[in-house]
């Protein structure tokens, strides 16, 4: 037994050093070419006021004031999300031309933070950690395997670094990255924060989530529109465990009931529905910058939004999806390599993943297909 153990931890070992090394030799490329970037097309256009402003006064608060100057001025003429055009505003090159450079090192940093982040929670929700009741399975890792989550976001990462299919706009292009990348990375965060705020409520998530949720709704649509969708599924999931209505007890039925725990089940049904608070907030920024004036010059005179043509915009979303998935699949055959890699590791972690019930009966890690499946839905919302 001893024996096999050891080999485990000696192949779980190896099988991490290939993985780091393969990530780490994938940054390389990228990272040199850093020190070529430069400001092109509406980096220039986005960040003259704040450049004068910077090479008049050298003041922080300066910039900051002219770009809120070029956010009313995009508003009024161009668009209407107003945390891009802010983002845009402060592209690195105001400060200096040598200053452009940070750009890649700015993007990977959050895309790698944010998706290993991620990537740990989630996989706490798949243990059932994240739902506090009656029948959840008290764990334990098996010796070794602890380092899976940051492993297996690594694979994700390589997929995503190497296979992004706009790798200009994902990391070098500073205005495409802040429109993209950044919102992305914020999705990701806030999901962490709700996450976490379901499982044990705390002020300090549900601030986070709130500010995370409201600059949100200003930035690119396609992550304003998934994070919501998201969090409904797991705030869900978590009701439907607990159940929908708010626990009371009964006088004269309920002799035998403790009060204490219906009163905690009875606060965390109340601290759940407040996740409507940052949602409404990041509603508010989408309609702020849905009726945006500058909309219409962008789009035309047939530019328009209804709450239906969003319900259906949602809808298509995992259609179009599923489509530009495939597409990249046929033309990149070798991210083929990476699903295998991802269900592999996958059924690897089921098989040395031990849960014990208050029982000591050992059972499975269920459904680990579905954790690849998760593992490869990240990749694609790249």
């Amino acid at each position: 037994m001893a024996g096999n153990e050891t080999k485990m931890k000696r192949r779980i070992w190896i099988r991490n050093c290939l993985i780091i090394l393969a990530f780490v030799l994938s940054l390389i490329p990228i990272l040199y070419l850093a020190q070529y970037d430069v400001a092109a097309g509406d980096d220039l256009a986005y960040g003259d006021i704040t450049h004068a402003a910077w090479d008049a006064s050298h003041s922080l608060i300066a910039v900051l004031a002219a770009a809120c100057r070029k956010v009313a001025d995009i508003y009024q003429t161009w668009q209407g999300t107003w945390t891009s055009v802010f983002l845009f505003s402060l592209q690195p090159q105001i400060f200096g031309f040598g200053w452009y450079a940070v750009v890649p090192w700015i993007m990977l940093a959050l895309m790698c933070v944010s998706t290993i982040v991620f990537v740990n929670q989630f996989i706490k929700l798949g243990q059932n950690k994240m739902f506090p009741s009656s029948q959840q399975i008290p764990l334990r890792h098996h010796v070794g395997d602890r380092s899976f989550p940051f492993i297996y976001a690594l694979v994700i990462l390589i997929a995503q670094i190497q296979f992004m299919p706009y790798p200009d706009c994902g990391y070098f292009w500073y205005n495409g990255a802040a429109h993209y990348t950044v919102p992305m990375a914020t999705a990701l965060f806030a999901a962490v924060l709700g996450h976490r705020y379901i499982k044990r409520p705390r002020t300090a998530e549900f601030v986070g989530l709130c500010i995370l949720q409201t600059i949100l709704g200003g930035m690119s649509y396609p992550m304003a529109v998934a994070l919501p969708v998201y969090l409904f599924f797991v705030f869900a999931a978590e009701r439907w465990l607990r159940g929908w209505e708010k626990p009371t007890a009964v006088p004269g039925e309920n002799e035998d009931v403790d009060q204490n725990k219906i009163k905690d089940k009875a606060d965390a049904w109340k601290n759940d529905w407040k996740l409507l608070i940052p949602l409404g907030l990041e509603m508010i920024g989408l309609v702020v910058s849905a009726l945006s004036p500058g909309n219409e010059v962008r789009g035309g005179e047939e530019f328009g939004f209804s709450a239906a043509y969003a319900v259906q915009t949602v809808l298509r979303c995992p259609v179009e999806a599923f489509r530009f998935s495939l597409q990249m699949f046929r033309e990149k055959s070798f991210l083929l390599v990476f699903v295998a890699a991802m269900i592999a590791l996958s059924l690897e972690y089921h098989k040395t993943r031990i849960m014990v019930d208050r029982d000591n009966q050992s059972a499975t890690y269920r459904h680990p297909i579905l954790l690849a499946a998760a593992g490869i839905l990240l990749y694609a919302s790249t």
